[in-house]
């Protein structure tokens, strides 16, 4: 037990780090690009990576996840999983590739094609790296994926920089992922020692696919929740409505990739290595979304406050659109930085089916709410509050039979995280308050930090004042102290 904790705690401290270092590369990279770029050029790309995700979820096919989950270390399912891996990236970006002309015709825009047969050969490069990652997660080291994050963002952020001052527009973006995707997959190859043998097993090909063949099917599900308002408002709305949208929503998604995400990616290999241990499951859970609501309830309600000046200063007056949605879409940020773990508990105990008959349901319904925003309200404040409510409703199903499969319940959950909470919404207040009756007048960057300061000063405050104890909880995130 002593050795899980170890390695969990090991691997968790250092994908915080890779996740840390690696998002600050990415912000101050994506914040000088959105300086040098319009939002018709991040438009542009976003049309493409629309259909970049959907073939991404095809080619995983859900193996990650079945040789992580496996409780083997075969070398035989390992290998078996690689080939059916390559297989289906070989396949694919072929279609892709073929597909250029049609994908350009369907968005009226020509530039698009040539965009895509980049795609579709950074989509291959990829392919080769899926397991080689799988592998290093499953044993938890994540000191080799920091390493290699760190340097691939880097190289990929500083080309991407310099090409965008040299007046190549969308071309930088397009680099940035390429360069980015190669790098990562050439380095994961370079430091591990694991090659695969040539087999193909079906024997074990069917143990595969019968536990990831749901998580594809759920993944397909995610997909389309994540890019069906992309797709439509660019269909529908155009370019210069996505690029704001798709904005809007990447910065609502920094709390959840940078700090749910990055818990999550190593709960999974852990609770996978204690499955038979529900009730350990449970404890760990409860601790664990006490400390992500600790995080990142008072940054999303913090961003809902200061979303104008922030708007302003960082990002430009042109982007002034995106601030409803941004207020929108920091609400269901809360939401979604906890749900994100009901997904971790179903994969680890093997429940892959159950799984996917929940998201099967909440996910149809609110791919169906998408669709209505889009159509009904032809604006893209009113596609996030239709995503926000449908999302809203949608989680309740997923904690109730999760909730079943380790011994909790909707309710403890709740009282799990009210007193957080309340404090991350008295934070907010006092950020109001502030706002209106002493920084009135023009914001500049110092106004926006001495605001963001006095917040976190406040909230720590009540924190000490009210003893909350997930400072704590993250400590003994993995031990048997209750």
């Amino acid at each position: 037990m002593n050795n899980f904790k170890k390695l969990t705690l090991e691997g968790l401290s250092w994908n915080v780090k890779k996740q840390f270092f690696s998002q600050g590369i990415n912000l101050i990279v994506g914040i000088i690009l959105i300086r040098l770029l319009s939002p018709k050029d991040f438009g542009l790309v976003a049309m493409v990576l629309v259909i970049g995700a959907f073939a991404m979820v095809l080619r995983n096919l859900g193996l990650n996840q079945a040789v992580i989950q496996s409780k083997e270390n075969n070398e035989n399912i390992i290998s078996t999983a690689f080939w059916l891996q390559v297989c289906s990236g070989f396949l694919i970006s072929i279609i892709i590739y073929l597909a250029a002309p049609y994908i350009a015709s369907f968005y009226n825009e020509p530039l698009i094609k040539t965009i895509v047969v980049f795609f579709s050969i950074e989509f291959l490069i990829g392919t080769f790296g899926l397991i080689q990652f799988a592998r290093v997660q499953k044993e938890l080291n994540y000191r080799r994926l920091f390493y290699i994050d760190i340097f691939s963002n880097v190289l990929s952020g500083v080309t991407a920089i310099v090409m965008a001052m040299y007046g190549l527009n969308y071309w930088s973006l397009v680099a940035k992922s390429l360069i980015f995707t190669t790098t990562n997959t050439v380095l994961i190859w370079m430091i591990s020692e694991w090659r695969p043998i040539f087999v193909l097993d079906f024997k074990i090909t069917k143990r595969l696919f019968n536990y990831s063949l749901p998580v594809f099917g759920n993944q397909l599900l995610n997909y389309g929740v994540r890019n069906i308002d992309d797709l439509l408002i660019g269909k529908v709305l155009g370019q210069q409505a996505l690029g704001l949208y798709n904005r809007s929503y990447s910065l609502m998604l920094m709390p959840l990739k940078n700090i749910s995400r990055v818990i999550a990616d190593v709960l999974f290999p852990s609770f996978s290595k204690i499955q038979d241990d529900p009730a350990r499951i449970k404890q760990i859970y409860l601790k664990v979304i006490n400390v992500v609501a600790l995080i990142t309830f008072p940054l999303m309600i913090g961003l809902y406050v200061l979303v104008e000046p922030f708007v302003l200063i960082v990002l430009g007056e042109q982007w002034l659109e995106i601030i409803p949605v941004i207020r929108i879409l920091s609400i269901l940020g809360m939401a979604q930085c906890i749900g994100m773990f009901n997904g971790v508990v179903f994969l680890s105990l093997g429940k892959t089916k159950a799984l996917f008959k929940i998201e099967a349901f909440s996910k149809s319904f609110m791919i169906l709410m998408i669709i209505i925003g889009v159509y009904y309200t032809r604006n893209i404040a009113g596609v996030a509050l239709f995503y926000a409510i449908a999302s809203g409703v949608a989680v309740f199903p997923a904690w109730y039979f999760m909730g079943k499969l380790i011994g909790t319940s909707i309710l403890e959950i709740f009282s799990t995280l009210f007193s957080v909470t309340i404090i991350a919404i008295l934070m907010g207040l006092f950020l109001v308050v502030i706002n209106n009756f002493f920084f009135t007048d023009e914001s500049t960057i110092i106004t926006l930090l001495i605001q963001i300061l006095l917040g976190v000063f406040f909230y720590v405050c009540l924190l000490a004042i009210f003893r909350i104890n997930a400072y704590t909880n993250l400590k003994d995130i993995l031990s048997n102290k209750n």
